[in-house]
């Protein structure tokens, strides 16, 4: 019976195989079959390229060990072996000094694949070119692109973003920090970050990446409206102007509403665009902070369409005045644009700037330049509310300020192998003695009310924790120790984790309010308790002028029209509160003028203002009759203290060694923000006597 020649080459197929694997021995007997399905899942080999084998030859068996022998041993399972791809990019170190790279990208369509080179250079002799500030996105997620003809991984981001970067036929020279940086060294990312506001500030203008244009949003359509709107507050601004005088912002208060049959007011989707473009994540990004505020140019590109960054300033500007007219219409993120303008980009200091893109910018700008107070406190603490991969990046992602320099060297220097906590504590260290003052305790914000939960002692105040609750912000005007004045009973000496500080220690909280609500229901129990703590606190003292003065500005701080706050308030009174106690307030002659019927007469805004300043707080009273507001940690037991150098008054808490407090927060009564206290114990009329303490 003649051969089948198909199991003559199943056979040779066989012996090939266990040759091929030295030490594996067939146990299958001659009578058992192996089904063609287990065998192919069984065996998954790929045959090496230089054994040939004759498929037609029934008896290649010399042939196969020969193969075999000049093979060298497999050490892994050579079902899991694959080829090797290509060598990726990786970054070359660069020179010891100021050096930079720079990214070359090459001329292509849109969908051509995305191709780039490397540039090193010094950076004192740069090239011209633009940086990029984007949103980094999820790592998950990446394109590769080439560089230097090696592929390279980039996130999803910085990959549109080039596509739409790039030109048809020349190279354009960029700067993006996700491939100019080496991300995987930690020593190079410090030498990078600590002259990354140089890089910003140098570059001819910075392209921002908004992200690709998303089908429910029309980004034209919400452009068109910011610029209209624009131009019509502009127009608004210049009006006025002719009439009155003032700064910027009294002007633009003075704008009336737009009317109702305006075409702008009529724009529904258009402004639901903008919230759209605005709540983008690009907004909420640390870093952008620095990037836009160092620009001497900056455009804005959401997919392909185009427009200067500095529309959006304008319009953050005019919302801001203009957002309680607009209740009909959609509410729109614009502070995270509005809080890096007034706080930080205002202040960079740059004279070739966007922020000189039209009278109204640059008058903000000049505005904010003059009424900075802060410096770098006010800048770490904006920071405070955006978001960074890096919880480090809360402090060296604000570098490029020109008040983070200290004698043309940065007051940090960025090293991503230090601790976050030893970064905040090195930092305070640093801010306290090199400006000679404890304004830093105006930012100490504490995770818990006990204050026990800090990993950093309670004077250093925490950048990268979000706004915990409301903390009592330093107005400009606050100088509660005097130091502007004089500097005479001045004391900053850190040693570790001690502060050393001299301070009077005024007096005792005796009783507190419960946190108090946002809620606008509460209202009446707000004032109620406030006026209870306050009456009491004060019952030996006449009920003049200060008397009045003191219970309504501690409750509210601040009013948009002051010369409304008695008449509203007693307006809240009558409406709201117990006729017992209102009767109180109408009997008085500090309310006199307050009690004729007035058309602008608005209850709502005092209750809006109060809440809007009390909230999240507490109201307290001490021993001695202070009555006031403290942070949400502020208990019974807590010292009420003046610190020199630090324009607010502080609350402290005694710990188990005499001498030494842990911070609480700062307070608000309105008789100490101005010095008065210092003004008394300096004229010898204070009982209290100035003594050093630690703080830990």
């Amino acid at each position: 019976m003649p051969t089948d020649p198909r199991k003559s080459k199943r056979k040779a197929f066989w012996r090939w195989l266990t040759a091929l694997l030295p030490g594996r021995r067939s146990t299958r007997k001659k009578s058992e079959k192996c089904l063609p399905s287990a065998r192919a899942e069984s065996w998954k080999v790929d045959i090496p390229a230089q054994t040939k084998i004759d498929r037609e030859d029934t008896d290649s068996t010399s042939t196969l060990n020969e193969s075999s022998s000049r093979r060298e041993p497999e050490t892994k399972d050579m079902r899991t072996t694959k080829k090797a791809g290509p060598e990726r990019f990786k970054h070359s170190p660069l020179p010891d000094g100021k050096f930079m790279r720079l990214l070359r990208l090459l001329p292509g369509d849109f969908d051509d694949p995305v191709k780039c080179e490397i540039i090193t250079t010094e950076f004192d002799v740069a090239p011209a070119y633009e940086p990029i500030s984007y949103c980094w996105g999820t790592a998950k997620w990446k394109e590769e692109i080439t560089v230097d003809g090696k592929p390279f991984p980039i996130t999803i981001s910085l990959y549109d973003a080039l596509r739409h970067f790039r030109r048809q036929m020349v190279p354009r020279i960029l700067w993006a920090d996700g491939i100019c940086i080496n991300q995987d060294s930690k020593g190079e990312r410090g030498h990078q970050v600590s002259f990354m506001g140089q890089i910003y500030n140098r570059g001819e203008q910075l392209l921002i990446w908004l992200g690709e244009t998303p089908r429910t949003v029309d980004v034209a359509g919400a452009v068109n409206l910011m610029k209209e709107f624009n131009l019509y507050m502009t127009s608004e601004v210049e009006r006025i102007r002719t009439i009155s005088s003032g700064h910027i912002w009294e002007i633009i208060y003075q704008i009336p509403p737009i009317p109702m049959e305006h075409p702008l007011m009529q724009a529904f989707s258009a402004w639901d665009a903008i919230q759209q473009l605005l709540e983008r994540p690009w907004f909420t990004r640390l870093w952008v902070i620095q990037e836009v505020g160092l620009a001497a140019g900056a455009t804005a590109y959401c997919g392909k369409h185009e427009f200067v960054f500095s529309q959006i300033a304008l319009f953050a500007i005019f919302y801001h005045h203009m957002q309680k007219f607009l209740g009909h219409l959609t509410y729109i993120e614009y502070e995270k644009v509005f809080h890096a303008l007034d706080s930080v980009w205002s202040t960079f200091g740059t004279t070739k700037s966007w922020l000189n893109d039209g009278a109204v910018l640059r008058q903000v700008k000049t505005f904010h330049e003059e009424l900075n107070h802060g410096g770098l406190l006010v800048v770490l603490y904006t920071g405070r509310g955006y978001h960074c991969t890096e919880a480090v990046d809360h402090i060296y992602g604000l570098l490029g300020h020109p008040s983070a320099r200290v004698n043309d060297a940065n007051i940090i220097e960025p090293d991503y192998k230090r601790a976050v906590s030893e970064s905040n504590r090195l930092l305070a260290e640093n801010i306290s003695i090199k400006t000679q003052s404890s304004r830093l305790l105006c930012y100490i914000q504490h995770k818990d009310v006990s204050i026990k939960d800090d990993y950093v002692p309670t004077w250093v105040p925490v950048w990268n924790e979000r706004h915990r609750y409301n903390l009592l912000e330093p107005h400009p005007d606050f100088d509660a120790s005097r130091t502007r004045r004089s500097n005479t009973d001045l004391l900053i000496e850190v040693k570790g984790n001690q502060l050393k500080v001299n301070a009077l220690i005024l007096d005792t909280v005796v009783e507190t309010s419960d946190i108090i609500s946002y809620n606008h229901k509460h209202a009446v129990k707000t004032v109620t308790k406030y006026w209870e703590l306050h009456s009491s606190a004060h019952k030996n003292d006449a009920r003049d002028w200060d008397y009045w003065e003191d219970f309504l500005w501690n409750m509210v701080n601040s009013y948009d029209h002051i010369q409304f706050l008695t008449s509203d308030f007693i307006a809240f009174a009558r409406e709201y509160m117990d006729k017992k106690i209102t009767d109180i307030f109408v009997a008085d002659p500090y309310f006199a003028s307050s009690l004729e019927a007035n058309p602008n007469t608005n209850p709502l805004r005092f209750i809006h203002q109060l809440h809007k300043f009390s909230g999240n707080r507490r109201y307290f009273s001490t021993e001695g009759g202070i009555a006031g507001v403290g942070l949400k940690p502020t208990s019974k037991g807590d010292k009420v203290a003046i610190i020199f150098g630090c324009p607010m008054p502080i609350m402290l808490r005694p710990a188990k060694k005499t001498g030494q407090y842990k911070v609480s927060g700062q307070v608000h009564n309105r008789p100490y923000m101005f010095g008065r206290v210092v003004d008394d114990y300096r004229a010898g009329k204070l009982k209290v006597m100035c003594e050093q303490i630690v703080l830990v």
